[in-house]
């Protein structure tokens, strides 16, 4: 939130206007919108329009108040210019009257080189976002900068004159510098270069010193910061619990074996649903007050990182010891703790999941999908390096996660049967009679059922009473492999002229962790690997990063606000020919036609629009076949791609084709 001096200004200071009188724009805001502001000043109706900041001032703290319209503004009104905005203020005050930090008047400059507000006021949000270095939370606090400045009878009163010398640039670099030594402490990396310099083999000897100094300068010679200790932190945050929050954190949230939340219900005297509240409340208290910059906020942040998706929990204890002392209060350690009250990793027997067991399965096949071959299949070494395990704890973690092993390799492809028998023909090198794959899959299917499948799939012949997995088509050999990567990839669709990528938001994701994605993914939104590639939105760059085994994402998390969209819920992410990135959410059709709700699975904006006759012929240039494509090939290809889809297919066409 924004601290921008206006909580503890003089209300003679500030203007006695009506709100809407300063900021014209919230005269719009009717009906159902008037809901946005209604909430920002709780109990007093219509304040925007009857009341002055002088009065509103006396309700809430309105640095609290700008910062949320500053959000407001961001969100709805981005292509406003700032002077319509807020048309009462003084474009010539000077930019140390928007009261800003140095983040955010770097960004300011960088926009415009300028020591007055009547170039930043000119340009509006969208122009903002697109400077480098600019995050949605930086484009907030200078709209919450100018917001304020208008609000005070004389802006630039009280603020002192800058010195020649100040560089918010410097200050900017100092602070990043300072959180970024921090996290190397954090992951055990303090002696690792800060800043990586390059210059000319010939550049002159007092140049080679200058690059020698700062590429010599460690998270050591920065990070004077004292940690705080995590567990005086939780204990600190259990002192200030109530009874009955004390009540939900012993016997639910903390014990060994945890009450029913029908017996929590009854202990604390009230419904089932008002005891699920208390819960879910002491986990968001506990989950806002450990931030990244407390103690307890950075361990978590740590975590995260080491167990993408997956890592021994005796790794996290040994990387990080406190994690195994007692919190004395709760008598569990820390690592206990942690996993009971925040929702950033998951403990189960001896794995550490994050954020949970069910996405850390998810997110392997999604890791493990680059490398397999036509058939699915995965080498268990291949494995283990992508996902930092030795190949015996690979092969047992993918167990736990029920992908079956064959002769030293993964199994991806195992929904229809035809499938995992050529995976297991692939792994185990050597032809194979029906009973020996019927054994190997584990299947309740006849054996005249599993033989008519296997002679209907072209991969496989049967020769002297044994299946042999033929060698792949020339054309198919010839297909370049980036090529291959992206047409494998599950829920990765071509609609028009955009990759749209279907995923399920995942709670950190909300909180600003970044997005693992499939190779395939990364590829077809053009970045390779060994590369960083910035994309245009119209939320500011969106940046992939490429530069370790697996590709990333960076946060989403102002896409996700923007549209309000909820954690578990379905979302696209999309990138344009033109590389223009985008979050949009699913939303789904009226229609109970599954046709219609495969198009809109694969990314189809308005599938309850198209024309019956057209639903095939989209579904088919959606998964990288030609529009004339016939249903049974089409859904072939959704079958190796999209479980979901094919289900849905299957459930028109089998059924109809029968």
């Amino acid at each position: 939130m924004s601290t921008l001096g206006l909580t503890a200004t003089d209300p003679d200071d500030l203007r006695d206007v009506a709100w809407v009188d300063l900021f014209p724009w919230l005269d719009s805001y009717e009906s159902d919108a008037a809901a946005h502001l209604e909430a920002l000043v709780p109990g007093v109706a219509d304040w925007w329009i009857a009341d002055s900041p002088r009065i509103t001032a006396a309700d809430v703290p309105l640095d609290d108040l700008v910062g949320r319209l500053g959000a407001l503004v961001v969100s709805r009104h981005r292509t406003t210019p700032l002077s319509v905005l807020a048309p009462t203020l003084d474009a010539s005050i000077p930019l140390a009257a928007l009261r800003v930090d140095s983040r955010a008047e770097t960004v300011v400059r960088r926009l415009a080189s300028s020591d007055v507000v009547a170039a930043l006021v000119a340009t509006d949000v969208e122009s903002i976002l697109q400077v480098r270095g600019t995050s949605v939370e930086t484009a907030e606090l200078i709209v919450a900068g100018v917001l304020g400045a208008a609000l005070r009878v004389v802006p630039g009163d009280g603020v002192e004159p800058e010195d020649d010398g100040d560089n918010p640039a410097l200050a900017t670099l100092l602070d990043d510098l300072t959180v970024l030594s921090r996290w190397r402490r954090l992951r055990g990396r303090s002696s690792d270069a800060l800043i990586e310099v390059a210059i000319e083999d010939d550049a002159p000897e007092v140049i080679q010193h200058t690059a020698a100094r700062i590429a010599a300068l460690t998270g050591t010679d920065l990070d004077v910061r004292v940690e705080a200790n995590p567990i005086d932190e939780i204990e600190n945050l259990v002192e200030q619990l109530d009874e009955r929050e004390d009540i939900v954190l012993r016997h639910h949230l903390m014990a060994l074996v945890p009450i029913s939340m029908g017996e929590l219900s009854t202990r604390l005297h009230v419904s089932k649903s008002r005891a699920g509240v208390i819960a879910a409340k002491v986990k968001d208290e506990f989950a806002a007050a450990c931030d990244f910059g407390t103690a307890a906020g950075g361990l978590l942040a740590s975590i995260r990182t080491e167990i993408e998706p997956v890592a021994p929990l005796e790794r996290l204890l040994e990387l990080h010891p406190v994690l195994t002392e007692t919190v004395p209060s709760l008598d569990v350690p820390l690592w206990l703790a942690l996993d009971r009250l925040d929702d950033y990793f998951e403990v189960t027997g001896p794995w550490a999941a994050a954020p949970d067991v069910v996405a850390a399965k998810a997110r392997t096949i999604t890791m493990l999908e680059q490398f397999e071959s036509d058939n699915g299949v995965v080498e268990l070494g291949v494995a283990a390096d992508t996902l930092r395990l030795t190949v015996e704890q690979t092969a047992e973690w993918l167990r736990y996660c029920e992908i079956p092993l064959c002769n030293g390799a993964a199994l991806l492809a195992t929904r229809r049967i035809v499938d995992h028998a050529a995976g297991i023909l692939e792994a185990s090198g050597r032809p194979m009679t029906t009973v020996e794959l019927i054994d190997d899959i584990d299947t309740n299917k006849s054996h005249a059922s599993v033989e008519r499948a296997l002679a209907d799939d072209a991969r496989i012949e049967n020769r002297d009473g044994h299946w042999h997995l033929l060698a792949p088509e020339p054309s198919v050999m010839a297909e370049d492999r980036n090529s291959k990567v992206i047409r494998r990839t599950r829920r990765l669709y071509r609609i028009g002229d955009s990759w749209r990528f279907r995923m399920v938001v995942a709670p950190d994701q909300l909180r600003g962790s970044g997005v693992a994605l499939p190779a395939g993914v990364a590829l077809a939104f053009g970045c390779r690997p060994g590369t960083v590639r910035d994309i245009a939105s119209p939320l500011g760059p969106q940046t992939l990063r490429w530069t370790g085994t697996n590709p990333m994402c960076g946060t989403i998390r102002r896409f996700l606000v923007d549209s309000a969209i909820e954690p578990r819920e379905a979302i696209f992410l999309t990138c344009s020919d033109e590389g223009a990135f985008g979050v949009d959410k699913y939303v789904e059709p009226i229609s109970d036609d599954p046709v219609r709700r495969a198009l809109a699975l694969v990314g189809h904006p308005s599938a309850d629009d198209v024309d019956k006759d057209e639903l095939a012929s989209l579904l088919a240039v959606a998964a990288g076949l030609p529009a004339g494509t016939k249903p049974r090939r089409i859904l072939s290809a959704y079958q190796t791609r999209d479980d979901v889809v094919a289900a849905l297919l299957e459930s028109a066409w089998v059924v109809s084709a029968r």
